[in-house]
């Protein structure tokens, strides 16, 4: 016995299962978007943010003084989270120099003066996580480590355990030794990995001692890190010195930025706008989706309402009756939701684990934020209750006997309508006439069907332009060619050749994929033996935007008959055998080295980064508007000492044969201006003038193997070449590689939670549609329609929704993706072009998703007796 009518809502919902279970899958996928990605950003964030303080240093600002007391009054402040000291005290060393070792005096790839000496504290050790190629970190002020890559230019060999002596001259004057000290080596720096301190002799800092001459840097983190720039400021007010004449203050950028505190404010202006901009759409597509579930299951129930109004319920009643039925799917869908979405990204992880073994999965952590369960539970329910707001007020506002006759959804048609659509019948016959002026009276229905669909492909179109973009700022580099070992000349000066036996041994590793012979120069005048300073290109072949982007630069780069200057060029030889790996790059043309030879063929990578001085951004775009074909000149030696210098007989004519979308090993872009070329050894040798072996040979292994029997072997076999350097990269390439594929797991996987969502949402939308029209379906059957005509109708109906969604969600999610580019051009302006391959598989997707999910409720409705789908209230 019914009490309240408001116990009719529940017994209805259980009643009426097929009609809830679609309304509470509608809420549990809306939810669990918003849940499942911002699980996955935060995730995101969280990776990149662990990954940036690993290779930038965990902290915020480095405060540098001339004092230990000084240096103490900083950790001591109130203010400091934590605080770590390194001391700058000499630099020591020369003495183990080898000079006739030394011979890279020029390439600067040792300095001459030797080491330069910092002492860590604790603290500072944690806060530079260091990467030992052997050995362990100092504990003690006369232990010491140093740089394995140093190591071939040292008068003798040395190994862990040894004493050495180290002459250590002051800063303030480097030509005068002071005194000596010995130290016990118990570790080699990985140079590779620490680039950067690898000319350091790292010592442990006792803060008992003074030292004399030194330089103090106090790295922090602050308690309060909301402004990082203003606690320096003020710390530094404290400690009396706001206009830093003691102490001087330098950022962690890298690490600022992921705190929106980064000294480019159109960095944290485009960074807010864009992640702004996609949480609006995810949040916007999350309440149309729980609309249009609602819209659709109320609107076909008008009847119903009806009734109870002829028994007496009032419109507010009704009203109660729809928020009521909207709070128990509420309580029912939403957390169902929240888990689905957090599992997915769960599953995710483990599917793309399997799929990319060597990826660690434990550096991949799944960060399940109470807040993001908050949020997308509230945002959940708000558009439940927005949702039910307009069909409720719909449903109260109907009068009684339009109600009952269900004709609220329906709009009355002109007689003339009714004769139209002509050709729609002569080519699609009948069901397609009647499916044409089905949407016509449906207008309502059809409207927000498409418009569930719309969202869907937007969706799809738009988080689908964030590949292309960590693709092209350089965040996801999982494509690109690694290797593991490189052998080059230590004075890195070319002619690096093995003995036909050491190749033949080395070509015998079933570990190895390939050796590499290439050469390499930078175009630089100032360089030593260097090819020469620049590449011109005829002014009509540099792209407008670039001219129009940085118009300073181009002003002053054009040279000779209106050619422009790209100085700070690279190119690169590689052998006939070895042209191949740049194939997987190609955007137009070929790699055909005998053609190359023959044609004076050159191959270039046309996407560069571009910096603005005056804007303070950067862009990624194409340099030039060149095809396979036009002609650009590389500068070669002089042939004599009569030439004019920078004259045009320097340049050479070489023809275009192939254009690349990236670079090989780490030169993805170009960077500085300059322009990346590509070609055969003949021609490197040719603009350079020289009979020459490579710059470098590179040993690529193959996925997945055991390095140390070739590591091994390499080492044994280095000793047979004193001159030569090998440079273990496996570690670096393993960390970059790992990185860039975990960037890849987390963008694809955005991508494939938005995707797979909008396709389960049409999936339900077309779904619903069909199964909540079983009595008018039935009708249709009743009044002589086959099964097979009805099927035809309801599949050139879904027909017209997906082309309809198509049109709409194609030009919507375009204008997106290029409103999203829009956003980052505060800070980096990317070349945006229209996202064709994102358009195809938004809309043949969605056209295979609308056939599917017609499928099974007509394979179920085409079952039913028709008395019974006549007599059907789901």
């Amino acid at each position: 016995m019914i009490n309240n009518y408001l116990q009719i809502t529940p017994r209805y919902l259980k009643n009426q299962k097929k009609r809830t279970l679609m309304t509470i899958i509608g809420i549990v996928l809306s939810t669990a978007l918003i849940a499942g990605v911002g699980t996955l950003g935060l995730s995101m964030w969280h990776k990149m943010y662990e990954e940036t303080m690993k290779n930038s240093g965990a902290y915020e600002v480095i405060i540098s003084s001339d004092s230990k007391e000084n240096a103490e009054k900083i950790k001591k402040h109130v203010s400091i989270l934590e605080a770590g000291t390194v001391v700058e005290f000499g630099t020591g060393g020369k003495n183990l120099v080898d000079s006739e070792k030394n011979i890279l005096t020029e390439a600067k790839e040792f300095d001459p003066s030797g080491y330069k000496l910092c002492a860590y504290d604790e603290k500072a050790l944690e806060m530079w996580p260091i990467s030992l190629a052997e050995g362990r970190l100092p504990k003690a002020s006369d232990e010491i480590i140093i740089g394995d890559e140093t190591l071939p230019y040292l008068k003798e060999k040395i190994n862990i355990g040894d004493k050495i002596s180290i002459d250590i001259s002051s800063n303030e004057d480097n030509e005068k030794v002071n005194k000596s000290k010995n130290y016990t080596v118990v570790g080699f720096l990985d140079s590779n990995l620490n680039f950067s301190r690898r000319m350091e002799g790292i010592t442990y800092y006792d803060s008992n001692l003074t030292l004399q001459n030194a330089k103090y840097r106090t790295y922090i983190n602050f308690k309060n890190n909301n402004d990082v720039h203003k606690s320096a400021k003020e710390l530094l007010a404290d400690l009396g010195d706001a206009d830093q004449k003691t102490f001087k203050i330098s950022y962690n950028e890298q690490v600022l930025r992921f705190l929106l505190q980064s000294n480019n404010d159109g960095y944290n202006v485009a960074l807010i706008s864009g992640c702004t901009f996609l949480g609006i759409i995810v949040v916007f597509a999350m309440s149309a989706v729980i609309y249009n579930i609602f819209n659709i299951a109320i609107l076909e129930r008008i009847s119903q309402f009806g009734l109870l109004r002829c028994i007496g319920a009032t419109k507010k009643q009704i009203r109660k009756l729809v928020f009521k039925e909207a709070t128990i799917l509420s309580v029912i869908g939403i957390p169902i939701g929240i888990i689905v979405g957090t599992f997915a990204i769960k599953v995710l992880y483990y599917i793309l684990a399997i799929i990319v073994p060597h990826v660690e999965f434990g550096s991949l952590t799944l960060i399940i934020s109470p807040y993001i369960i908050i949020i997308s539970a509230i945002l959940s329910l708000i558009s439940i209750y927005i949702s039910a707001f307009g069909p409720a007020r719909k449903a109260s506002k109907i009068s009684p006997l339009d109600a009952i006759r269900n004709t609220g959804s329906l709009k009355k048609e002109k007689f003339k309508k009714l004769s139209s659509g002509k050709l729609v019948k002569r080519y699609l016959g009948a069901e397609g006439w009647i499916a044409r002026k089905n949407l016509g009276r449906n207008r309502k229905r059809f409207a927000i069907t498409v418009f569930s669909m719309v969202i869907s492909i937007v969706l799809l179109i738009v988080f689908s332009s964030i590949i292309d973009l960590t693709y092209k700022t350089g965040a996801n580099d999982s494509d690109n060619e690694f290797f593991q070992f490189q052998i080059s000349h230590k004075d890195n000066r070319g002619d690096v050749t093995l003995t036909d036996d050491d190749y033949k041994t080395l070509s015998n590793f079933k570990e190895i994929d390939e050796i590499y012979k290439y050469y390499y120069r930078y175009f630089d005048v100032k360089q030593s033996d260097s090819i020469g300073d620049e590449v011109i290109v005829p002014d009509s072949l540099v792209s407008s935007k670039l001219k129009e982007f940085n118009s300073d630069w181009y002003n002053s780069k054009q040279v000779y008959e209106k050619y422009t200057d790209f100085d700070k060029s690279q190119i690169v030889g590689l052998s006939n055998e070895n042209l191949s790996i740049i194939n997987k790059y190609l955007l137009e043309g070929e790699v055909n080295p005998n053609k190359m030879n023959d044609e004076q063929g050159v191959v270039i990578v046309n996407t560069g980064e571009s910096y603005n001085s005056k804007t303070n951004i950067h862009s990624i775009m194409d340099k030039l508007n060149i095809k396979v074909g036009d002609k650009i000149r590389l500068k070669i030696p002089k042939n004599n000492e009569n030439n004019k210098a920078n004259s045009m007989d320097e340049y050479k004519e070489y023809t275009v044969q192939g254009i690349l979308k990236q670079g090989i090993w780490g030169q993805k872009f170009n960077t500085d201006g300059g322009i990346n070329v590509f070609t055969t050894e003949d021609i490197y040798r040719e603009l350079t003038r020289k009979d020459r072996n490579p710059d470098y040979l590179a040993i690529k292994l193959k996925n997945n193997v055991d390095s140390s029997s070739v590591r091994s072997y390499l080492n044994t076999m280095i000793k047979n070449y004193p001159n030569f350097l090998l440079r273990d990269r496996e570690p670096e390439m393993k960390s970059n590689k790992e990185y860039s594929i975990a960037i890849s797991i987390f963008v694809y996987g955005f991508v494939a939670v938005i995707a797979a969502i909008s396709c389960v949402n049409i999936f339900n939308t077309i779904s619903t549609n069909i199964i909540l029209r079983t009595r008018e379906l039935s009708i249709l059957k009743a009044i002589g329609m086959t099964k097979q005509e009805v099927n035809k109708l309801i599949k050139l109906e879904c027909i017209f929704y997906a082309m309809a969604a198509i049109v709409i969600g194609d030009t919507l999610g375009t204008i997106g993706s290029a409103m999203l580019y829009k956003m980052f051009y505060s800070a980096i302006k990317i070349e945006w072009k229209i996202p064709w391959i994102a358009i195809i598989i938004a809309t043949l997707g969605t056209i295979g998703v609308t056939m599917l999910a017609s499928y099974f409720p007509l394979k179920r409705i085409s079952k039913i007796v028709i008395v019974e789908g006549i007599n059907n209230e789901e």
